[in-house]
């Protein structure tokens, strides 16, 4: 059932909608930029955060 499943509803998209290829490229361009650029940088700040909130807590993190 679910590999029918996992089968039927890519099959339908493209029957229906024939040009899910631009809507791919959309979402991955999306999704490549947060990877590239935004999440190195809230992971980033977030350690700073870190670092001036709790600088206990961020000390005893960069000794692991």
């Amino acid at each position: 059932m679910v590999n029918i499943t996992g089968l039927l509803v890519p099959t339908l998209i493209t029957i229906f909608y024939p040009k899910i290829g631009s809507i791919l490229g959309s979402i991955g361009a999306i999704a490549g930029l947060l990877i590239v650029y935004i999440l190195p940088v809230i992971t980033h700040l977030k350690k700073f955060r870190t670092q001036l909130e709790h600088p206990e807590l961020a000390m005893a993190i960069s000794d692991d």
